[in-house]
């Protein structure tokens, strides 16, 4: 049983190292960069028009880092060739999302 574990421990290792770590940047990922800067905009965009809107604010805020979240969780399927940038999203509960460094974890598990 050691063994086995041992031999896990061994694949998951590697497949750590043989992940892209690379951040993307606009000069050399420039499609990649594109939709990284878009979906970072979604969460600064929303919660201005949630503030905007000013009727059900928390809700809409609530409602906006789903969004964020859900757009975050779709990105190493369609950013393959680098990485984003770490991304968060507030809403008025002060809660963070760090969600890009799970996902770059969970791509690399993928590979």
């Amino acid at each position: 049983m050691f063994k086995f574990v041992l031999a896990l421990a061994l694949i998951c290792a590697f497949a750590f190292t043989t992940v892209q770590s690379l951040e993307c940047t606009e000069a050399d990922n420039a499609d990649s960069y594109a939709l990284c800067t878009a979906v970072g905009t979604v969460c600064d965009t929303g919660m201005a028009t949630c503030d905007d809107i000013g009727v059900l604010v928390s809700t809409c805020k609530d409602a906006v880092v789903t969004a964020f979240t859900a757009s975050v969780e779709a990105l190493p399927a369609a950013v393959t060739d680098c990485e984003c940038a770490e991304m968060t999203c507030e809403a008025g509960s002060g809660s963070a999302f760090v969600a890009m460094s799970f996902m770059a974890v969970f791509a690399g598990l993928l590979l």
